[in-house]
């Protein structure tokens, strides 16, 4: 009995020595949490009153034990399905005219009769594509028929060739330049024959006769330098200065011939001395 009695005793020791441990954490607490006095210029320092009897009631605060936590059942909430309202189908009016769809025909293609060949029991051999051998006399005509092969130009041909045709070019160009120079100077005999008939004429002696005047003589000169006509054109107003001058100009003949296209008629004026 004695036993049973002191232990309750001793767990009630243990609580009070908890709750005053706790009272004594909770005062520290507490003084360390308070404000400072607020000190005012020129007044004496003023307390802070604190309201409220908090001390004694954790003096006087008595354990209990703890509660255990309900267990809490979870709650399912129904859910409710959306339903969605049906859509009303506009009606859609039928069309007055209904066009009539065309049958569309069909058409079955027929199949092709096959004609079955009679296999061929013949014993004609098969033709060979292989060209038949010509007899040799038709290769050897048809051989000789072919003309031979030009030869190829060997050693120097093609410099010859070449040197031929430059020198044709040379030789071209040569007959050119002769051909340019001759008709020069066959121009140039042209010009001058009239000079060479004046020259002719002046080596002549001059008639010796006194008069005065002057005589025109005209003459043509042939193709071989004779004279061809002469005659007096215009007199001097003597008649034997006039003799004397057409004698002047045939004793000049013959003259040079005369070059193709050169002048050959002439008209001279021949003065007394």
């Amino acid at each position: 009995m004695s036993t049973l009695s002191q232990v309750p005793r001793s767990a009630g020791v243990g609580v009070a020595m908890l709750a005053v441990s706790l009272v004594v954490h909770l005062g520290a607490l507490a003084w360390q949490e308070a404000p400072a006095p607020i000190a005012i210029a020129g007044g004496t320092g003023a307390e802070l009153a604190m309201e409220g009897t908090a001390f004694v009631d954790l003096v006087a605060g008595v354990t209990a034990p703890v509660a255990q936590p309900d267990t809490i059942t979870p709650v399912q909430t129904p859910v409710t399905p959306s339903v969605t309202s049906p859509v009303s189908a506009t009606p859609v009016a039928p069309s007055d005219t209904v066009q009539a769809t065309k049958a569309v025909t069909a058409t079955v293609p027929v199949p092709e009769t096959a004609t079955a060949v009679p296999e061929d029991n013949s014993t004609t051999p098969p033709v060979s594509a292989r060209p038949t051998a010509r007899p040799p006399e038709v290769a050897a005509r048809a051989e000789a028929a072919q003309p031979a092969p030009a030869p190829a130009p060997q050693g120097n041909a093609q410099a010859s060739a070449r040197a031929g045709a430059v020198g044709g070019q040379t030789a071209g160009q040569a007959a050119s330049s002769g051909a340019a120079n001759q008709q020069a100077a066959s121009d140039a005999a042209v010009s001058s024959y009239p000079g060479l008939v004046q020259q002719r004429i002046a080596s002549q002696r001059q008639p010796r006769i006194r008069a005065t005047g002057i005589a025109r003589v005209s003459f043509t000169i042939a193709e071989s330098g004779s004279l061809a006509a002469v005659s007096l054109a215009a007199s001097s107003g003597d008649a034997r200065f006039d003799q004397a001058a057409v004698a002047m100009i045939s004793g000049a003949a013959p003259f040079p011939a005369p070059p193709p296209g050169a002048q050959r008629s002439f008209t001279i004026p021949i003065r007394a001395r």
